[in-house]
């Protein structure tokens, strides 16, 4: 038996980051960003909860971070019934525009760099960029579907961005979708935040989100809605994970209600897009009751 220690070795710069990001965090005890996607059946359980742990400057100033959670597992394949479904793609073009007036290609190629290389993606575009009371914040989708609120000009690390399960992104599972929800406890000086993020198609004019018994209109553009609630300073965001029952509502230009996601029971619906995809990703329910995905347009 040799006794001798081996020699020290130095740390990976990256890994000597996480473990200062994770005595931080338990010297200070800040709140942490709770990400959920629609809660899952026994059957089909996808854990996310995404915290991040590594900053990423920029030259604007913005604070760009890692979401740590598992991926999504494949959907189920039970039954052999197949509806007839059309397997034609959408028309060219079909897709919402990400066209957002007042960004500047340089500033939409910095956001869309950061966000996707912190959230450990290829490539991630622009949709939307959100400023209100509870602060700024730019959600990207990626090329497969994956939803991605990036928060811009952050100080806090542990307040990074989330990600959603994924999905094609040409095609929906009806009207509305509802890719990604979160929460933020308050921290006595901060308020406390849920937010809800999804798709929709043109016949959406206004999108609600309901949760705890709060009911907030989502702001709707370039095919997408962002709706964010506010809580008092002192709110426990165990609340929103313990409960997950968000429910997203969308109504025409008439206001007739055309859509409904009940977060509780999203994964025991199901959709099939041209190729078999089922969607929501993850779906628990018979493939035989699939009905048929909507294009995103």
């Amino acid at each position: 038996m040799n006794p001798t220690l081996p020699a020290p070795r130095d740390l990976h710069p990256h890994k000597r980051t996480r473990i200062r990001a994770e005595l931080e965090r338990a010297v200070t005890r800040r709140p942490r960003r709770v990400w959920l996607v629609p809660a899952l059946t026994a059957s089909a359980a996808v854990a996310v909860v995404l915290v991040t742990l590594v900053v990423w400057p920029s030259t604007q100033g913005d604070d760009y971070r890692i979401p740590a959670g598992p991926t999504p597992t494949a959907p189920p394949s039970t039954g052999t019934f197949s509806p007839p479904i059309s397997t034609a793609p959408p028309p060219p073009g079909a897709r919402p525009s990400p066209a957002i007036p007042g960004v500047s290609p340089d500033r939409r190629n910095e956001i869309e760099r950061n966000c996707a290389g912190e959230a450990g993606k290829q490539r991630a575009v622009l949709y939307r960029l959100i400023e209100d009371a509870a602060g700024r914040t730019a959600v990207l989708y990626t090329p497969d579907g994956e939803a991605i609120e990036c928060p811009l000009g952050v100080a806090d690390s542990l307040l990074g961005p989330g990600i959603g399960a994924r999905g094609p992104l040409d095609w929906l599972p009806g009207p509305v979708s509802l890719d990604l929800s979160g929460a933020t406890p308050g921290d006595g000086a901060n308020a406390g935040l849920e937010t809800a993020i999804g798709r929709v198609t043109s016949d959406v004019a206004r999108v609600t989100y309901t949760t705890g018994g709060v009911t907030t209109d989502a702001v709707v553009d370039n095919g997408t809605y962002v709706a964010r609630i506010l809580h008092p300073n002192d709110w426990d965001a165990s609340e929103a994970e313990a409960r997950q029952n968000g429910v997203v509502r969308a109504y025409d230009a008439r206001g007739e209600l055309i859509g409904t996601v009940d977060q509780s029971r999203y994964y025991l619906t199901c959709y099939r897009a041209p190729g078999g995809a089922l969607l929501p990703w993850g779906t628990s329910a018979d493939p035989s009751t699939c009905r048929e995905a909507v294009p995103w347009r």
